[in-house]
């Protein structure tokens, strides 16, 4: 799985959210099934396997017994992250939500720990002490937005998937989100706090002078007028770039769309393929405008109301030696069938009445219609 499938997949996810996060409101259950299934599988583990995931997962923690977490995302039969769910509309900031991840990592080998309400995900880890879950979170990021799905998410939820688990870089990097999380929480205290030993600190090592008190006042009243003079300036300069950008954003979008275009080349078999599969369906009344695609590095996808939850099929033509037809199944993992061309489409005209039942259930009464241009044998 590279970057570009793994946006698409999270871009699902967080339409799914939208879609479904009222119906699944102080529901425990339901947030699992409709909100944080679909982000495990997202990452490429496949939920109804018990050697990748584990509901219900348990383990003997000092004298209790049988407590149990949410999911254990296992490798090589060992539980490499530890998940906590709580049901969505629920605020994750009480320590009593964390507990469990917390008993947990001192007796299994995961160094990973997630909790989350199907939104928000906190991610843990053991920095400060082997196998003792840190008591804040290194990585806090929400689904809630198509746009939250930034470069820095997706080069750390990269490091999550089955494909790139690697213990060692996820712990260099979290690390690294530690220290730069707390260096600016202690910065953004002391501009409004400063405690004694950052006054210290600024006597003696920027203004050269004794820590004595009388010093250590008059710095600690010019430290906070200085630092937002400091911040206030940087700030009017990012915002300085940002307009200058501004005026270039015609000519950088018209680049953009120039390279996206070189990446992702729709072929003349996939084109031909979403007109077989508009004809089939318009057979069953559907205005043909409610049928689109978007192509992609990866698979051609085609969808009902250009919407990525309403996915009719995906395309894999590309290739000269093997092609695919992939449909998708109630949790959403494909279902692939080998063709020969694109014309084997009409093969699967039955998949295609079951699969739009499934997407318009008003045309569940629909009857078989053969289709007089095409004769199949057998």
């Amino acid at each position: 799985m590279d970057k570009t499938e793994l946006k698409h997949k999270l871009i699902d996810v967080v339409n799914g959210i939208h879609s479904q996060k009222e119906y699944a409101k102080n529901n425990e259950e339901a947030t699992k099934n409709a909100m944080i299934i679909p982000f495990i599988e997202a990452l490429g583990y496949d939920t109804r396997m018990l050697n990748e995931v584990i509901p219900e997962f348990t383990a003997d923690v000092g004298t209790k017994k049988g407590e149990k977490v949410d999911y254990a995302i296992m490798k090589e039969e060992q539980p490499i992250i530890l998940i906590e769910c709580k049901p969505y509309g629920h605020e994750l900031n009480k320590d009593c939500h964390k507990s469990q991840l917390y008993r947990y990592f001192s007796c299994t080998e995961a160094q990973i720990g997630m909790l989350t309400n199907g939104l928000e995900y906190r991610i843990y880890s053991d920095l400060k002490k082997n196998n003792t879950m840190d008591h804040k979170s290194f990585m806090t990021f929400s689904l809630d937005e198509e746009d939250s799905i930034d470069h820095d998410l997706l080069d750390f939820l990269m490091k999550l998937t089955k494909d790139h688990f690697d213990i060692a870089h996820l712990t260099a990097d979290a690390h690294h989100r530690k220290y730069k999380k707390e260096l600016k929480e202690y910065l953004y205290q002391q501009i409004d706090n400063p405690d004694e030993d950052f006054v210290c600190f600024v006597c003696n090592k920027i203004l050269d002078l004794k820590a004595s008190k009388k010093n250590k006042a008059i710095v600690s009243s010019i430290i906070k007028p200085a630092m937002h003079e400091l911040t206030g300036s940087k700030y009017k300069n990012k915002l300085k770039s940002i307009e200058d950008a501004m005026h270039k954003a015609d000519a950088v979008d018209e680049s953009m769309a120039q390279d996206q275009d070189k990446k992702v080349n729709t072929t003349e078999d996939e084109l031909r393929g979403f007109h077989i599969v508009q004809a089939i369906l318009c057979r069953w009344g559907i205005d043909p405008n409610r049928i689109t695609h978007r192509d992609n590095q990866t698979y051609f996808p085609i969808i009902l109301d250009d919407n990525s939850r309403k996915t009719i099929c995906r395309l894999y033509v590309e290739s000269t030696d093997h092609k695919y037809l992939a449909f998708l199944d109630e949790n959403r993992k494909e279902i692939r069938h080998a063709i020969k061309n694109v014309e084997d489409l009409y093969k699967y005209t039955a998949k295609f009445k079951e699969v739009l039942t499934s997407l318009e259930p008003s045309f569940s009464n629909i009857k078989d219609q053969s289709l007089p241009f095409l004769e199949l044998s057998g």
